[in-house]
């Protein structure tokens, strides 16, 4: 079993959390997952997942470092970030490469705080600072639009990788790593779903209505179910939307979020448990 933890910004982050404490609490563990793919939010998510730290504890450690990511975008040059989002959107949130690496030229000079500062606030969010078995993050490099997918073999700090897997082009600085720069995952897409393809099951959550990223998920399950897997997907609910509502980056949204993650996963954990308790292996 592979899962597939996508990006959402810090108010998805809560509903995934409460999510995947949500399922655990009601005896569905994605940490027996043998793969779990993180990207953006997702990747802080994975990052904490199989190490048996309490999830529910992130949420007020991300509240507690909101006001040092503020202070990170205290210079943002909004006219760009929305000539960013603009082409990313008209992408259908899955831009070409060519495509990534116009939005790449956008960030790269865009005024941000240091990297250096900006992992160092992951660092401090994140409660390990050893790499899972069986995670893989992903990141965008910012040269050339390329695909980055980092694990344990990479020999990339945890923090750092995660903090590239999140750094929204144009708000948070790219990430040095091994001579390139890197931003979030999710320009490349949401999930990343297709990279989970070679798994008989795949539970790919991702924290954006079904409208939004319905048919994207669609078509990267393809690569999943070409290889004769089975996708299952967890979206949020009508609470669900309600709760995470159209600012991604509004702090004070998080906690709702979680709440609604977490009672979204008692009504989702009875469909899924035979699936999972009978298809995955520990991964530690």
């Amino acid at each position: 079993m592979a899962v597939v933890l996508g990006g959402g910004g810090i108010v998805g982050l809560g509903w995934e959390l409460g999510i995947v404490e949500g399922l655990r609490e009601a005896g569905v563990d994605l940490a027996a997952a043998d793969a779990i793919i993180g990207t953006s939010a997702g990747a802080i998510v994975g990052g904490v997942l199989e190490a048996g730290v309490p999830i529910s504890s992130l949420p007020e450690r991300a509240a507690e470092l909101v006001g040092d990511l503020e202070a990170l975008t205290a210079q943002i040059d909004r006219p760009r970030i929305e000539e960013i989002y603009a082409r990313w959107r008209a992408a259908g949130m899955r831009p070409s490469q060519a495509e990534r690496v116009a939005i790449g030229a956008l960030a790269a000079d865009a005024p941000t705080g240091s990297a250096e500062a900006y992992v160092d606030v992951m660092t401090r969010l994140l409660p390990v600072a050893e790499w899972p078995v069986g995670l893989t993050v992903t990141a965008v490099r910012v040269d050339d639009g390329s695909l980055a997918a980092w694990d344990q073999a990479s020999n990339v700090p945890l923090a750092t990788a995660i903090a590239a897997s999140c750094a929204l082009p144009g708000v948070f600085p790219s990430v040095p790593i091994d001579g390139g720069r890197f931003v979030d995952g999710g320009v490349r897409s949401p999930a990343n779903l297709d990279l989970a393809a070679g798994h008989e099951l795949v539970i790919v959550v991702v924290p954006s209505g079904r409208e939004a990223v319905g048919e994207l998920l669609e078509d990267e399950s393809q690569a999943v179910r070409a290889a004769g897997g089975r996708v299952i997907e967890i979206l949020p609910d009508d609470a669900g939307v309600e709760a995470i509502g159209p600012d991604i980056m509004d702090p004070e949204r998080l906690l709702g979020a979680a709440l609604a993650g977490f009672d979204q996963a008692a009504r989702v954990a009875p469909s899924l448990a035979s699936l999972v308790n009978g298809s995955a292996s520990p991964a530690r």
